[in-house]
């Protein structure tokens, strides 16, 4: 909670190895659980899931009838950070039901608004928006109230993405009470990133920029690394079109340099495929044209509907730049 993220991690490995001598199950799940989020945020996502496959075998060895949700729940983001919303998607439908069964609201909650996000990585927007509204609405009144924040977040993005930009500003009204009310660097962060949006769909870029650099900052300062991956790739993709594009490349080759060879493979992709509109608008068509063969194989059939947007603008770009608008229509059609 401080940011000091290392600190944690030691005192986390050190409970580990107690918890297993005093062979205490239910308290070795629960921090094998803590660090595999950590992992996961330093985009170990190999490390994070055989660290949450120990900690579900030790949370049910515990005790048979716990289900462990809450560690599948966490499975089931790591599948989304892999860029496989489909097998989140089973995992979240899998702790939506148990939560509800057991009655516990602030659990549902969270499930539900994690449902929601793999069902918009795959395009089914109607489902997504009635499972992330539930998600809000049974976090209100409980403990979860002050963590919504996150939700709210998403609920203004994707308003702005269907040109609401009515429910993007209430949204943001939530996420700055919240930020309020609860004084932390990482909400603070989530106001500043939905603001940022905001400004952008307004063409107010410079403001975007300067609210993307605070909310940088402040996520930086709270240790919340796998968040400022997400944001510099929007802030590459507003200095691209704002014709920056050698700060547009550095921000980027800053996301996908770490990355290659590790689990985070959906930002991967998503940096790999922005690159490739630098190469076209930089002329290197022969290096736009092998990154992109390079990334089709991976990407063509991926359930993130994104994913496959920005290939299919990418090769368009291209198309157009090589004199070939028959085959830029196709792909831009598709997209």
């Amino acid at each position: 909670t401080l940011g000091r993220r290392p600190e944690a991690k030691r005192e986390m490995e050190s409970a580990i190895a107690e918890f297993e001598r005093a062979a205490d199950p239910a308290s070795l799940a629960r921090v094998l659980n803590d660090l595999a989020i950590e992992l996961a945020q330093a985009h170990d996502l190999t490390g994070a899931s055989r660290l949450l496959e120990r900690a579900l075998v030790a949370t049910r060895a515990a005790s048979p009838t716990n289900s462990g949700a809450t560690i599948i729940g966490n499975l089931g983001n790591i599948d989304l950070l892999r860029g496989r919303p489909d097998l989140a998607e089973i995992r979240f439908r899998e702790t939506v039901a148990i939560f509800r069964g057991l009655e516990r609201m602030s659990k549902l909650s969270f499930a539900l608004h994690n449902l929601a996000s793999a069902l918009w990585e795959q395009g089914q927007v109607a489902e997504a928006r009635e499972r992330l509204d539930e998600a809000i609405e049974l976090g209100r009144p409980g403990a979860a109230a002050s963590l919504l924040d996150q939700a709210f977040l998403d609920r203004g993005c994707w308003d702005l993405e269907a040109g609401q930009i009515g429910g993007a500003v209430a949204a943001v009204e939530e996420v700055a009470r919240l930020a309020d009310e609860i004084g932390t660097a990482e909400v603070a962060a989530h106001r500043e990133i939905l603001r940022g949006h905001i400004a952008r769909s307004l063409g107010e870029s410079a403001e975007a920029l300067e609210r993307f650099a605070t909310a940088r900052r402040l996520l930086l300062g709270a240790g919340a690394g796998d968040q400022v991956v997400d944001l510099d790739l929007q802030v590459a993709d507003l200095r691209a079109a704002e014709g920056d594009l050698a700060t547009a490349r550095a921000l980027l080759n800053g996301v996908v340099t770490p990355l290659r060879g590790r689990g985070d493979r959906l930002a991967l992709l998503l940096g790999e495929a922005q690159l490739a509109r630098l190469d076209v608008r930089e002329a290197d068509f022969a290096g736009a044209t092998r990154r992109l063969e390079r990334l089709w194989g991976a990407g063509e059939k991926s359930p993130v509907v994104k994913l496959r947007i920005a290939l299919l603008g990418a090769r368009a770009e291209l198309a157009v730049a090589e004199g070939r608008p028959a085959d830029a229509r196709r792909d831009l059609e598709t997209a």
